[in-house]
């Protein structure tokens, strides 16, 4: 979403133009969090990126041990496929006038909070947010539903606690692979049977 300050829209300075106008957005607030979104405007907790990981270690090991890749089902309902979601990307400070301290930046922010909280809550209900984690990392997946970069929320997380699952899951497969090939660091043999009996398995990771 490239927002342009409402100061300046089409190349009229509206400021200059229509004095009302600077008033007007000066008086401005940013909308605040509905209560129902509170508990979902929040990022990922390092013991939440480390549980998220293990599941997609053990997707990616289904996938390289027994050749069982993660898709979701055709036909399955999926509450993003039923309700609006949004894909809009963090306002950048530099599109509005007065930058990172103006009140229409900060409105800006407040509302694509607003709107990925909500999507959070969508996702919350979702049976399959492994799944569509795995796909939006490109772990062990059939196929990839978005990237690791992209904006919006895949699996219950947005693009920063996915880049920081990202980076725990590379760091578990490093220790994986060093506990199994030996290595410095290696990770402890009772984690990796837990997860090899989990891939192997297909237990829920919900």
């Amino acid at each position: 979403m490239t927002t342009t300050s409402r100061a300046n829209l089409n190349g009229i300075d509206f400021e200059e133009s229509f004095p009302l106008f600077a008033e007007i957005v000066a008086n401005l607030e940013a909308p605040p969090m509905p209560e129902d979104l509170v508990e979902f405007d929040r990022e990922i907790t390092d013991s939440e990126s480390e549980k998220a990981a293990r599941k997609l270690l053990a997707v990616h090991i289904r996938a390289k041990k027994h050749h069982v890749y993660t898709l979701i089902p055709a036909g399955a309902t999926l509450p993003c496929l039923e309700n609006v979601v949004h894909f809009s990307s963090w306002p950048n400070p530099k599109d509005f006038s007065g930058g990172a301290n103006s009140t229409e930046y900060g409105s800006a922010l407040a509302i694509h909070e607003i709107e990925e909280a909500h999507d959070k809550k969508l996702c919350a209900g979702c049976p399959f947010r492994v799944e569509c984690l795995a796909q939006a990392l490109s772990v062990g997946a059939a196929n990839s539903a978005g990237g690791l970069d992209d904006e919006g929320v895949f699996g219950g997380w947005g693009r920063k606690s996915r880049q920081k699952i990202g980076a725990k899951f590379d760091s578990l497969r490093r220790a994986y692979v060093r506990g199994v090939e030996g290595g410095e660091n290696p990770m402890p043999a009772d984690d990796i049977a837990r997860i090899d009996a989990e891939a192997k398995e297909g237990v829920p990771w919900r």
